[in-house]
């Protein structure tokens, strides 16, 4: 029986011995296998093939700032048009829409007949100046000697006469019209003649009436230049007067001469030029902002060929949020942005508009631009971030941020070979910088080169 028992305790204690799980080992983490917590220890291999570089957490000034989108605009009085002077058909186009030009620079060749008209015109002119400038000695020489003092009055007596045969004439016609016209208004009672008959007697006489005042105004004319005349002829005054008009008429032909070859300069054209060709030139230094003239078509007098707009006459605004109004003012800082990768340009605030846009609800403000050589054209798109506040605070270069999880973290050298992922409170970002309110302490070794790989040992996803 005691035999039995021991024996059934001995089944039991082996029964119970064999029903135990074995144990299994548990293998040791790969280098690049993080533990709990975000931490990752690399082997030198690793972090010598991983390009790793780090940098400080340190306490700088931080701009708080905001986000806003401008263009460049032309001043009111920047744009120069370069219009045809003449009509006439285009030649040539020497410029194309874009193109930089300088003051003088050749633009536009028209050829215009109005210009071979003006250059015939100053021939004459000159050759007329030339004949008046070779007879004016003998002119003056005639006047003295009186050879031609006697010829205005012989002319002013010829004058008085016909003025008076033809006063004669003009009064028997109005005796005879009048005549005429009373005997048929009384004959027409009794219906001899008809009424367009007196209607034509009627207006005879008041033809013959105006032709005979216009004649007693002649005959007054008459003997007026007459009485001046006779006088003159006893005198010396018609030797100078003479002289005056032959003087005055040299004057003349010289100042038309003149006339004529100032608006041939003012076309650009030599007097010594035949060709009917006008080349037309920048006003000023710019850019070709739009061309309307085309080779081969026919334009008027003051159509506009081709735009410029001169160069330092353009302007950047930026259009400022209504919500951010209150926060801006004239001399607030801005960095200028021409595309996502450009270097910002800085400027400040220069003017304000008066008042926010209905349709918008946005603020115009006029930057000043802080190089001013830097140059730009009409109409180009900007994005600026506006400066409203500053402070001092920690900060860390943006390429160090990444998101793990819906948190914004970075990773913390810890040692050479290890890095810790610590979340992190991100503030404001400008330029290259981030602001960290929490979660860092200045003189930290941060990540910033290399961080998606330590995010993929991280998160075991490397090679995927």
């Amino acid at each position: 029986m005691r035999y039995f028992a021991l024996i059934l305790v001995a089944t039991i204690v082996i029964g119970a011995g064999c029903s135990q799980a074995p144990k299994v080992a548990t293998p040791e983490p790969s280098p690049t296998q993080a533990p709990s917590g975000g931490q990752i220890k690399l082997t030198t291999e690793q972090y010598k093939n991983g390009g790793f570089q780090t940098a400080a957490a340190g306490r700088e000034v931080v701009s708080q700032s905001f986000q806003a989108l401008g263009e460049f605009k032309t001043k009111n009085n920047a744009r120069s048009s370069v219009e045809a002077p003449l009509p006439g058909r285009v030649l040539s186009l020497l410029v194309e829409e874009g193109d930089s030009v300088v003051a003088g620079q050749p633009v536009v060749t028209i050829e215009s007949p109005e210009l071979s008209r003006l250059l015939a015109e100053h021939h004459h002119a000159q050759r007329k100046l030339e004949l008046l400038e070779a007879n004016a000695g003998s002119k003056m020489l005639l006047v003295e000697q009186g050879a031609e003092n006697r010829a205005p009055l012989n002319q002013a007596r010829t004058r008085l006469q016909q003025a008076r045969a033809q006063l004669q004439s003009a009064d028997a016609h109005l005796k005879q019209s009048s005549q005429q016209k009373e005997r048929l208004e009384k004959l027409i009672s009794v219906g001899i003649p008809s009424q367009q008959q007196v209607e034509q007697a009627q207006a005879d006489y008041l033809q013959a009436l105006a032709a005979y005042q216009a004649a007693q105004d002649e005959l007054k004319l008459a003997q007026e230049s007459f009485q001046s005349e006779s006088i003159l002829s006893q005198s010396e005054a018609r030797s100078a007067v003479g002289k005056r008009e032959i003087s005055a008429e040299l004057q003349l032909a010289r100042e038309e001469l003149r006339h004529q070859a100032e608006l041939l300069e003012v076309l650009g054209k030599e007097t010594s030029e035949e060709n009917p060709r006008i080349t037309l030139r920048a006003p000023a230094a710019g850019s070709v902002t739009s061309i309307a003239g085309r080779v081969g078509e026919y334009v008027e007098t003051g159509q506009s060929l081709l735009q410029i707009v001169r160069s330092g006459d353009v302007y950047p605004v930026i259009w400022i949020p209504g919500s951010k109004v209150p926060e801006v003012q004239i001399g607030t800082p801005v960095q200028v942005f021409f595309s996502t990768d450009s270097p910002g340009y800085p400027a400040k605030i220069s003017w304000l508009a008066p008042e926010i846009d209905g349709e918008s609800r946005t603020l115009e403000a006029r930057l000043e631009l802080e190089d001013k050589d830097l140059s730009a054209r009409s109409g180009i798109f900007l994005k600026a971030d506006v400066q409203t506040r500053k402070h001092e605070s920690l900060v860390v270069p943006k390429s160090a941020l990444t998101e793990v999880n819906d948190m914004t973290c970075v990773y913390v050298a810890n040692g050479q070979l290890t890095f810790q992922r610590r979340e992190v409170e991100v503030g404001v970002q400008s330029g290259d910088s981030a602001e960290i309110l929490k979660g860092l302490e200045a003189g930290e070794e941060c990540a910033v080169k290399g961080v998606f790989l330590l995010k993929s040992y991280d998160l075991g996803t490397e090679g995927e």
